[in-house]
């Protein structure tokens, strides 16, 4: 069988539409498929529907595929939508990697069709659906996540929990429903459902604590404050232990405990402050407890000695509303006690 030429590749147009006739979601309106010179579709450098360099380069595999089958006619084509600034131009939305491997392989022509749609959630759910099928590069994560962002932003959908629930079951179809959930948990980890609530992960909590002057990982931020201590999340107690515990033996100084809450809601974050701050005495007693047991003396002796291993300090600004009485400042803009009191 005489292999195509994959230098100047003679693409049957009706052998396409024949073995992979179009077929798109209600919303996308398929105009035409075309057999058309490459050079008359852009396909930007900063991908819509692609965080920039998390993701992994598909092209080697797709530019091997193309040398070794051909072009597989029974594999969605890429998708195109007329340039807005030129009806005569295109602008590639689906197929970003084929089209650099086409590139890669001189092609000066390829299959696309065309589309448009009937609403901008439409356009963007497409962008991340497209790819849902083989040997296309899946979205992933922080793809996914950049697509949520687009869609508050742009007016698409609300910020609520059920609106951004709903849009990662269209734009993650092709995942597990246990890995949407951790799609879900991971954006609200460091995007609030609430204005007047700031969310975030260990990553920006940690580079919030440098800001304010706060000691976290056990000895970072020490040469500004002279303190050891850790920034946790609400609940997260065992690591604190065992860390915190080998910092104070190595260190001989009390380990400040500073604490944000990871999914915080206006009716609970006093509460879940409050919460927090009862289970560092929590944690102190248990360990008082166990050099009672191993020393054989009593707790009360234990603590008369003064040796506090955790010590409260208190809790990392979450609330960022507008306080009207501090010239429209954030009401919280440093540490701050359980109840939202400003620690100095």
């Amino acid at each position: 069988m005489q292999r195509q030429n994959i230098k100047q590749p003679n693409l049957d147009l009706q052998k396409s539409l024949e073995q992979n006739p179009p077929n798109y979601e209600t919303g996308i309106t398929f105009i035409k498929r075309i057999r058309v010179q490459r050079n008359k579709c852009t396909w930007p450098l900063t991908q819509e529907f692609r965080t920039q360099g998390r993701n992994r380069n598909n092209t080697k595999v797709l530019t091997d595929s193309y040398e070794v089958n051909g072009f597989l006619y029974n594999k969605p084509v890429q998708v195109v939508e007329v340039d807005p600034e030129n009806k005569d131009r295109f602008i590639g939305i689906s197929g970003y990697n084929r089209n650099a491997a086409q590139k890669a392989l001189k092609w000066d022509v390829a299959i696309y069709d065309i589309v448009e749609y009937k609403t901008p959630r439409d356009r963007l759910v497409s962008g991340y659906t497209l790819n849902h099928h083989i040997p296309a590069d899946p979205t992933i994560e922080v793809d996914i996540k950049k697509g949520i962002s687009t869609a508050i932003t742009e007016g698409i959908i609300t910020n609520s929990d059920v609106d951004v629930k709903a849009l990662i079951v269209e734009i993650a179809a092709d995942k597990t429903n246990s890995q949407k959930k951790s799609i879900f948990d991971s954006y609200r980890r460091n995007n609030s459902a609430f204005e007047n609530l700031e969310s975030f992960g260990s990553v920006r909590a940690n580079k919030l604590a440098t800001e304010l002057n706060i000691p976290y990982q056990g000895d970072k931020n020490y040469a500004n404050t002279g303190l050891h201590g850790y920034v946790k999340e609400a609940s997260v107690h065992k690591q604190l232990m065992y860390d915190g515990l080998e910092t104070w033996l190595r260190e001989d100084e009390p380990i400040y405990v500073t604490g944000y809450v990871t999914y915080p809601t206006p009716q609970h974050l006093n509460a879940t402050r409050l919460s927090e701050k009862k289970k560092i005495n929590k944690l102190n007693n248990f360990i008082y407890e166990i050099a009672a047991k191993v020393t054989g003396m009593h707790v009360d002796e234990i603590k008369k000695k003064g040796k506090t291993p955790f010590i409260y300090n208190g809790f990392l600004p979450q609330v960022i509303s507008a306080d009207p009485t501090n010239g429209g400042l954030p009401v919280e803009t440093g540490r701050v006690d359980y109840d939202g009191t400003p620690m100095l």
